[in-house]
This record gives structure tokens, C-alpha cells and sequence, in this order.
């Protein structure tokens, strides 16, 4: 656990890899740095296989979880 908000419970993480399908996107709330947010979407090859990510990460300064849901 790195941080407060870090999940470490497994059944909480299944749920959230399950958000992350449906949406399309992940946030991370705080959970490995305090003080900072981010986001990631999968890039997808001809064969519809994850092959990189592009991710973003900002301060809570800037921006809050609800903010950078914008950026998808």
C-alpha cells in the first residue's frame, strides 16, 4: 500500500478492472503518489491487443479525479 488510497483488497481490484473495460480508461486516484492524479487509455494494434498506453498525470493542485476525466 503506498498510499491511503491505495486498494489492496483483490475483490475491490477485480471491480475496478471491470470499470476499466467498460469505460475504457483508468484513474488513479491518488493511490501511488499523494498530491497527484492520473489517467491512462489503452492504444490497440490491428489485431485489437494492447500494445501501449498513453497516460497523463497531474498534481490535485491542478486538477482534481472529476477534472481529468476530461482529458479522455
Amino acid at each position: 500500500q503506498m498510499t491511503k488510497n491505495t486498494c489492496t483488497d483483490p475483490k475491490i481490484i477485480e471491480e475496478e478492472l471491470t470499470e476499466v473495460r467498460r469505460t475504457g480508461y483508468a484513474v488513479d486516484d491518488e493511490e501511488f503518489l499523494h498530491g497527484l492524479v492520473g489517467l491512462a487509455v489503452p492504444i490497440f494494434d490491428s489485431a485489437h491487443r494492447v500494445c501501449a498506453t498513453v497516460s497523463m498525470h497531474s498534481p490535485t493542485i491542478r486538477h482534481s479525479v472529476d477534472t481529468i476525466r476530461e482529458h479522455v
